[in-house]
């Protein structure tokens, strides 16, 4: 059985989610060369998925800070882990924690 090649990402935000998933999409598209599949889920959360090269990684850590997207520190894979020459899937998680402040609404009885 082949073992697949799987680097899974998750980050977070504190806009709305629909803020950033053009910006998203445009910084995983160039670093990755383009993207594979991306769902919204719910509007709480995206999801990207592409492919990349390990060499690439820095840079799409840092296309991902400029945009406001948090990268959970814990969720990065071991650099010595990775094998240089292969290319990886990459699945990117991102989470809004935005919330809406709604508007005191004042109820008559």
């Amino acid at each position: 059985m082949k073992r697949i090649k799987l680097i899974k990402l998750t980050a977070a935000v504190q806009e709305p989610i629909g803020s950033v998933i053009n910006p998203a999409r445009i910084a995983m598209s160039d670093v990755c060369n383009g993207i594979d599949d991306m769902h919204l889920l719910g509007n709480k959360a995206l999801v990207v998925r592409a492919e990349i090269y390990p060499y690439k990684l820095p840079m799409l850590y840092t296309a991902l800070e400029s945009i406001e997207v948090t990268l959970n520190k814990n969720s990065l894979p071991d650099k010595g882990a990775l094998i240089e020459g292969g290319e990886y899937l990459i699945s990117l998680h991102i989470t809004s924690f935005f919330e809406r402040q709604r508007s005191s609404l004042a109820w008559c009885a």
